[in-house]
């Protein structure tokens, strides 16, 4: 297992056209570069969202509390093995600002963690303490895979990686058989739509405050675990 990680930080949304997309992205390119993952194509993200029997937590979290936890589990490969590397993360939200910590591990290891409540081995300080705020998270909530939701994400950065902006589109939600054994699903998105997420620990720089304003953009409140949990409620197809 590799070191715990940590991210703090402010995130906003926008639910853009493909025209919008363009126009922002190439405004945003004077000013940031593509990670290395992203520089020439889309890369896929593949995540299994964890709930109680009731949905408890989504429940609680779609009513906007000053503070909410999710617990999930992401994968950049799809199928996967059982000893293939994926990663734990617990994030959370209070008062707007989201913290994400997370832990790499087998896959094999974080479903007998989650379901099984057997730790797997770390060798840090870093990473002790995320498993013991996980371990604590599982101890106070009851979960089984609930969601799985895979997008495809283009990323953007400066050089000093304080300023991040994700670029996603085709985001796929299921139901059924919510594992990393097989992809595809409901599309989430409307058609020519894409979800875009600035990230960032302090207020926007203002050239891109006025960009935003320029384009009538204004952020909105877009989960895609709460956008899934509303369309199955609502008693549309999964």
């Amino acid at each position: 297992m590799s070191l715990g990680q940590s991210f703090n930080r402010f995130e906003k949304k926008y639910l853009v056209t493909k025209a919008e997309k363009d126009e922002l992205v190439g405004f945003l390119s004077q000013y940031l570069t593509f990670d290395d993952y992203s520089k020439d194509d889309y890369y896929t993200i593949y995540n299994i969202y964890y709930d109680t029997v009731d949905q408890n937590i989504i429940r609680q979290s779609v009513d906007k509390p000053p503070y909410k936890a999710k617990l999930r589990l992401r994968s950049y490969t799809c199928p996967v093995q059982p000893t293939d590397l994926v990663f734990l993360e617990i994030k959370k939200k209070i008062d707007g600002k989201v913290t994400k910590r997370r832990l790499i591990m087998t896959y094999e290891e974080a479903n007998r963690f989650v379901m099984q409540g057997i730790k797997p081995q770390v060798s840090d300080y870093m990473s002790n303490q995320v498993l013991n705020e996980i371990d604590y998270y599982l101890k106070c909530n009851r979960v089984q895979p609930n969601y799985y939701i895979a997008y495809e994400r283009r990323a953007m950065a400066d050089a000093q990686n304080l300023l991040r902006v994700t670029i996603d589109r085709r985001i796929d939600i299921r139901r059924e058989d919510v594992s990393f054994l097989l992809s595809g699903g409901q599309s989430l998105l409307p058609k020519d739509h894409y979800l875009i997420e600035i990230k960032s620990g302090e207020n926007f720089p203002v050239w891109l405050a006025h960009k935003l304003s320029q384009m009538n953009l204004f952020a909105r409140s877009f989960s895609k675990y709460g956008e899934a949990y509303r369309i199955s409620i609502q008693g549309e197809e999964l």
